[in-house]
């Protein structure tokens, strides 16, 4: 069965197109034919990652879905064999899964052999609030059947409120049926394995072509690498654990 990944939060500044960015390596590294959308209207980063082939596919309208461009983009779902990792944006995603809901897309996917998995971003620090309200926002609004995926981005800070970890809380335990897995990005040390990820999504370049193309990228040495290629591998265990 074909899958369609769709990145959500509300909240910009947390990890979305991270997040995209290590999912379409991951299905890439499995051998999976995967097509990457980013249908951010403002922020068009996922996009910029030339190495992952991700198209521009805004489908706001000022503040609104436009329904032309939201048909177009379930005739480009429909139409190919791959999996797909869609990057929504922050100003998108409420209004798309209203819309995917409202027009009985969901079904209409599952019907045509397609699961729709939902990814969350929660982050830790000055976020945390936010991030988790976010996680009830997208939850709330999807059918009981919506499988979801939760990414706890430790960049920030720990992911716990009031002493209790994320998966402690209420908010978590009033959906934990229809969370599929949860990923951690663990906090690292900011000057080596922090610094080295910022390096690379800033030069807009994935893990592979790193390592593959060493001549092409000489500032990052052996041991950016070495430091990439664990992380790497830390989150790709734990995607196999969600998608065996």
């Amino acid at each position: 069965m074909n899958q369609i990944h769709m990145i959500n939060q509300g909240k910009g500044g947390v990890g979305k197109t991270v997040c995209a960015v290590f999912l379409a390596q991951y299905k890439l590294s499995r051998g999976t034919p995967t097509t990457c959308l980013d249908l951010d209207p403002v922020n068009a980063s996922f996009s910029q990652f030339l190495a992952l082939k991700a198209q521009h596919f805004p489908l706001m309208d000022e503040q609104r879905i436009d329904p032309r461009k939201f048909d177009e983009f379930m005739e480009t779902v429909l139409s190919s064999d791959d999996d797909f990792i869609v990057d929504s944006g922050a100003s998108t995603f409420l209004p798309l899964n209203s819309y995917l809901v409202e027009n009985n897309a969901l079904d209409l996917l599952a019907e045509s052999n397609r699961k729709v998995v939902f990814h969350v971003v929660i982050t830790g620090g000055q976020s945390l609030s936010d991030t988790v309200t976010g996680f009830d926002s997208v939850a709330s609004s999807l059918p009981p059947t919506a499988e979801l995926v939760v990414w706890l981005n430790e960049h920030f800070g720990p992911i716990e409120m009031n002493g209790k970890q994320f998966e402690e809380l209420g908010i978590y335990k009033d959906y934990a049926d229809r969370v599929k897995g949860i990923v951690r990005l663990h906090k690292k040390r900011a000057d080596t394995f922090e610094a080295d990820v910022r390096h690379m999504f800033e030069a807009k370049l994935t893990i592979e072509e790193i390592l593959r193309e060493t001549k092409n990228h000489v500032e990052f040495g052996v041991m950016p690498r070495q430091r990439l290629l664990i992380i790497q591998r830390e989150v790709f265990a734990q995607l196999d654990g969600i998608f065996p």
